[in-house]
């Protein structure tokens, strides 16, 4: 409980309640704590620099897909649609050179990852970091992106749309 109010951005040291800490690792923890935070909820003057820009999509992407995996795993709406996700990896492609990261569905089990993939079953790309922004903050219509081919889908689109409808219940739980 501790740990969750500190994300939610109380100031609180989450304690072990077994095992010994040292006060140098509770420190680190901190220290990493307030770098994650900054970069999953950045002030509009981080956003400015466009490096921050990418690395908070790439973060942000990570967290999220990762995140499926134990939305899945948890959440009975979530539990039924993972059932019915096949076997496939899907990539998100976000510019010509920014970030990359794919999830691996094998079984029914949802594994996310840094990094592109040669031949994905089901490819998702978005035309650049700045749309991404836009996309995760729920500012831009998706269906009309598609259209206007800023956010392109290829590969096996049953595969991806069922996983959209796992992955936007990520934002239930994160915000």
């Amino acid at each position: 409980a501790a740990l969750n109010r500190m994300f939610a951005g109380e100031k609180v040291t989450p304690l072990p309640f077994k095992g010994v800490w040292h006060l140098g690792q509770l420190k680190r923890f901190e220290k990493l704590s307030e770098i994650l935070t900054r970069y999953l909820k950045p002030s509009a003057a981080d956003l400015t620099a466009p490096a921050f820009r990418a690395k908070h999509v790439e973060l942000s992407l990570l967290v999220g897909l990762a995140a499926a995996r134990e939305i899945a795993d948890h959440d009975p709406r979530a539990e039924r649609i993972a059932e019915h996700l096949g076997d496939g990896t899907i990539v998100y492609r976000i510019g010509e050179s920014g970030p990359r990261a794919h999830v691996a569905i094998r079984h029914g089990v949802i594994e996310a990852q840094a990094g592109d993939l040669a031949e994905p079953t089901t490819t998702i790309e978005i035309r650049d970091v700045d749309l991404a922004i836009e996309v995760m903050a729920g500012r831009v219509d998706t269906f009309a992106c598609n259209g206007a081919g800023s956010i392109r889908a290829s590969g096996s689109l049953h595969l991806g749309d069922e996983f959209n409808h796992l992955f936007e219940r990520v934002g239930l739980f994160l915000h």
